[in-house]
């Protein structure tokens, strides 16, 4: 596999080493199947936390890329998916320029870890602390993770280019639009 511009060798991964020698399969034994429900879930849990946060797309795509990257180094087992993605959130908010307070990151992950309304968890209490503390805990490992390499190329820009020149086709934009959110 060759690395293009921008995406470095070191986040390009043969289809063998995705499905068998990810480190939760081989350091934990987590089967392929939870693997990739854990993976969605906590994929699902980033989104829901990045809506209520109000990001824009490109702080979402970043976030989820780096969730991945960062099981590419480490095991699910050793990780939870849910403390992941809210520091995935956190870390793209300052990379993606949408800045958003530690805390509110973490109200809106307590919020819906809890399944209580955002504005009935008071901003001091223990849980909101914690939470802060397990983002900070795992933004250092996730910066390390990711050898501090931030880019993230997303298709969205080619893809308005591309459409650009090929007007009058709503279907196949309808579907392009589909699969590059859903990569």
């Amino acid at each position: 596999m060759r690395a293009t511009s921008t995406t470095p060798v070191q986040w390009l991964f043969p289809v063998t080493t995705l499905i068998h020698q990810t480190p939760s399969r081989t350091t934990s034994s987590i089967s392929l199947e939870k693997e990739l429900y854990d993976r969605a879930r906590g994929v699902e849990f980033l989104y829901r936390l990045a809506v209520s946060l109000a990001l824009p797309a490109s702080a979402m795509y970043t976030a989820a890329t780096w969730f991945h990257r960062f099981y590419m180094r480490y095991s699910m087992e050793d990780y939870h998916r849910q403390d992941v993605a809210a520091t995935c959130i956190f870390l793209a908010t300052k990379t993606e320029e949408c800045g958003r307070k530690l805390r509110d990151v973490a109200k809106v992950y307590c919020s819906k870890l809890s399944k209580q309304k955002l504005e009935d968890i008071p901003d001091d209490s223990r849980e909101v602390e914690e939470s802060q503390t397990a983002i900070l805990y795992t933004e250092e490992v996730l910066l390390e993770a990711l050898c501090f390499d931030f880019v993230v190329a997303t298709p969205h820009a080619e893809l308005v280019d591309l459409l650009d020149t090929e007007q009058d086709k709503p279907e196949v934009e309808e579907y392009a639009w589909t699969i590059a959110n859903d990569s």
